[in-house]
């Protein structure tokens, strides 16, 4: 989902790979400080949105950081943390360079391949000289583009250990609840404010100046489900 590969023989596929990749920022907005980044909200994931919110709330979030403490150990110097207002986005960092996790020769501190080649060779007197580094940088990136796969993947792991943990006969009636949320940005409000409401949701407040949505959330069943599952 997330990892790309790259042809680490072209300076100019790896430039693109790197100037294109996705940001965030590495502490506030206002700030105007960024490093790589990956959008790992779970309506943006290929898994169930309610099953993957309660398989976290069981799990709170253990095998998740575990991971990610398994790649900061591998990759001294730098560090991965979860950012924004709901804390949907995963972001590479190190405590040089203002926090972002490249230097300021990276691709993703210039807006063309040419501006790029010209500072790097006035820096290094020529491109060959900076290729290692470049390299590295790939690497790093597409290492963690690859946790972040392997985070879906223990998600993943989770809800379907989630639904195979006992066996219960449940009688089901018509449920309300609400379920509320604050959004990071308005395109954010809309993309799971329509997803609620093909789910279903109705609209029980809302506060687009806040990015805030509350949702009464209404299931209706009728007789007994059965869900089997098995116990490891």
């Amino acid at each position: 989902m997330f990892y790309k590969k790259v042809d680490k023989q072209s300076n100019k596929e790896m430039f693109n790979f790197l100037h294109n990749h996705f940001e965030y920022d590495t502490l506030n907005s206002w700030n105007r400080l960024h490093s790589i980044a990956n959008n790992v909200k779970l309506y943006n994931l290929p898994v169930d949105y309610s099953d993957a919110l309660e398989a976290l709330k069981e799990d709170d979030y253990c095998s998740i950081n575990a991971c990610i403490e398994e790649f900061n150990e591998n990759h001294p110097g730098y560090k991965v943390g979860f950012n924004g207002r709901s804390g949907g986005y995963l972001v590479l960092y190190s405590n040089k360079h203002n926090g972002h996790a490249l230097d300021s020769y990276s691709p993703c501190q210039y807006n063309t391949y040419d501006d790029w080649k010209t500072d790097v060779k006035e820096a290094y007197g020529s491109l060959k000289a900076y290729e290692s580094t470049l390299k590295a940088d790939v690497e790093l990136v597409q290492d963690f583009d690859t946790l972040c796969d392997e985070l879906v993947e223990v998600l993943k792991e989770l809800i379907k250990e989630m639904h195979h943990r006992r066996q219960h006969t449940v009688e089901w009636h018509a449920v309300k609840r609400h379920e509320h949320y604050v959004y990071d940005t308005i395109t954010d409000l809309h993309y799971h404010k329509e997803y609620m409401l093909q789910q279903g949701a109705t609209i029980f407040d809302e506060n687009d100046e806040d990015l805030y949505v509350e949702y009464e959330v209404n299931k209706d069943y009728e007789g007994t489900v059965v869900i089997e599952i098995n116990d490891k």
